[in-house]
């Protein structure tokens, strides 16, 4: 639907688009990848990247591959590879393979490691 632009600006192969304008109440299951600015009260099932922008607000559990976040969870997060961005906020526990956290991130729960198949 959305492809790189020949500057980078744009995110390559971006699939959905939620504007931060909007508010989706339900679950929502999807493929590849999936760029959130507004937010969501419900669970998220993913094959793919999710990069939750700044402005981002997930209230429900999340499953994906990938979690990019800068924004806030309200809910448990399952994914492979989860990176903590300095403005993100979890509130729920973390179940993954890899965690990238950086200063400024917090979280509050629990965290396990684990492999994945």
């Amino acid at each position: 639907m959305f492809s790189k632009k020949n500057d980078g600006s744009q995110d390559a192969d971006l699939h959905t688009l939620i504007a931060q304008s909007t508010t989706l109440h339900g679950n929502l299951a999807a493929e590849g990848f999936v760029k959130m600015d507004g937010a969501i009260i419900g669970n998220i099932n993913l094959n793919g990247t999710l990069t939750v922008g700044e402005s981002g607000h997930v209230t429900g559990d999340i499953h994906c591959t990938e979690l990019v976040l800068f924004g806030k969870v309200e809910g448990n997060i399952f994914a492979q590879a989860l990176h903590l961005k300095p403005c993100a906020r979890v509130l729920g526990d973390i179940d993954t393979k890899t965690l990238q956290i950086e200063p400024g991130a917090n979280y509050q729960g629990t965290v396990k490691m684990r492999e994945f198949d």
